[in-house]
């Protein structure tokens, strides 16, 4: 759990389900592990990228409109204040 804090964690490459898998070494549904609950959470993984991915479309034209969001941008803040969040390597 440290790692996933800690200012070596990429949140670009690790922070994405599938790559995660991948870096693991767990992406190949034929690797011979029972892992009986990995289709699941790919469907649940992939299901939750499309609804995020909506929600952020309906709500921001472009790039623009979420870097000129000041709640959001005061969110993200919080999340790597060491008085908050304290998500260190996201910011």
């Amino acid at each position: 759990m440290y790692e996933a804090v800690s200012e070596e964690f990429n949140w670009t490459e690790q922070a994405n389900f599938r790559t995660h898998l991948e870096l693991a070494g767990l992406d190949d549904p034929d690797d011979g592990l029972n892992l009986g609950i990995r289709p699941h959470l790919f469907l649940m993984h992939d299901a939750a990228r499309v609804y995020a991915e909506g929600v952020v479309s309906l709500s921001y034209d472009d790039d623009a409109s979420v870097a000129s969001d000041d709640s959001l941008q005061a969110f993200a803040l919080d999340l790597c204040s060491e008085d908050a969040g304290n998500i260190q390597g996201l910011c």
